[in-house]
């Protein structure tokens, strides 16, 4: 069972950030929360009530730790710690409207929070206090909306009438992201499906900064080394400024010529990026060698060169999402198709361990998405 809660509670920090960062009425917020009522509801089938408590570093569930207890600590339980709220109870009866609302609580402006967070089915409690569930109203934590989010990707991608990026601002918008989906645990995505074509560049950052932020985090790498990486990512394809709208968006095959315009924009992002004072080399270099594979195809021609870890982080992010995406020459491919393309390249294209990990634990989710969605 504690498996199964944290589950539960990994897809309501989703659906808490979700709302944060995509807005609230994305269908990867809903479909979060209804993965969450989902298990807490057949948990309910089985005992009268379902409660964890924060203690410390730790989140217990039936006197055990939950194993996403670090990320959830540092996201959806830090933001009941900001309310004094160390303990909450789910108990039978509790319905999916009575969940959404709850969780809506903790997306809404400081001054628009309830003074009281218990419903009928869910209480909220300190350690030491009367059981009333009372808080007082501190600022909650901020982070991203969607449109912020979208906003400035679109000013770091578009800005300063087609000069060179703000560093910055993308700073700031790694930071607003990164935030919140550290937090996630991989369990957001699928993320933003688009809802128009003219909103793929921005809301793809977004997406590939999220996931390769995930995925690093994952790999083990220090904090430092997770902020390039996410830089990085933010500023991936800047080079295909220099290509044709007409080309970056034809619904047809390209032509050679057109493919080759297509090829040039990682050697042009990377020259770009050198310029920017203070730019972290590494992503001057996930620019330059984000279609590079491993067994040298791709582009530019590797030569036996090895594409640099934080290069295969961002490529992984930057091919999902692609695939994932109803773009004008295609529809969106389903999770299974887009697992199939990505996994067919194990060993060749891309590492297979690295592959292994974002599925497993950066795109865990996706599964459920799916299902729901047919």
């Amino acid at each position: 069972m504690i498996d199964r809660f944290d589950q539960a509670m990994c897809a309501m920090q989703s659906a808490v950030f979700g709302h944060d960062i995509y807005g609230p009425d994305h269908p990867q917020v809903d479909d979060q929360v209804a993965r969450a009522f989902e298990l807490l509801a057949g948990m309910l089938t089985e005992r009268s009530s379902l409660a964890f408590v924060a203690l410390d570093d730790r989140v217990v569930f039936d006197d055990q730790r939950l194993p996403s207890g670090p990320s959830l600590n540092d996201g959806f339980v830090a933001r009941l710690r900001d309310h004094d709220i160390e303990g909450v109870t789910f108990t039978k009866g509790l319905t999916e409207d009575e969940l959404t609302r709850w969780l809506d609580c903790w997306n809404q402006d400081a001054d628009q929070v309830p003074k009281h967070m218990n419903t009928a089915h869910i209480r909220t409690e300190r350690i030491d206090d009367d059981g009333e569930g009372d808080f007082k109203v501190d600022p909650l934590r901020t982070a991203a909306s969607s449109q912020e989010a979208a906003a400035m990707a679109n000013r770091v991608l578009h800005g300063n009438d087609g000069g060179l990026p703000d560093l910055t601002l993308v700073c700031d918008l790694v930071e607003h992201l990164s935030a919140n989906v550290t937090q996630a645990a991989g369990a957001l995505l699928p993320l933003a499906t688009l809802r128009q074509h003219d909103e793929y560049t921005s809301v793809h950052t977004i997406n590939v900064a999220m996931m390769a932020t995930a995925l690093a985090e994952q790999v083990g790498l220090n904090s430092d080394q997770v902020h390039s990486i996410a830089v990085g990512a933010v500023l991936h394809d800047l080079g295909k400024r220099e290509v044709a709208a007409r080309i970056l968006n034809k619904p047809g095959k390209l032509t050679d010529a057109e493919f080759n315009a297509i090829e040039q924009h990682p050697a042009d992002g990377a020259r770009a990026l050198m310029q920017i004072k203070d730019m972290p080399p590494i992503a001057v270099v996930i620019a330059y060698e984000h279609h590079m594979h491993l067994d040298g195809t791709g582009y530019p021609h590797a030569h036996d060169r090895r594409p640099h870890l934080s290069s295969q982080i961002v490529q992984l992010a930057d091919v999902y999402d692609a695939l994932r995406t109803h773009r004008p020459y295609r529809q969106a491919l389903s999770l299974a198709k887009a697992t199939e393309i990505l996994r067919s390249g194990a060993g060749t294209k891309y590492d297979a361990a690295l592959l292994d990990l974002f599925f497993d634990r950066v795109a865990v989710n996706a599964q459920h998405h799916d299902a729901q969605a047919a």
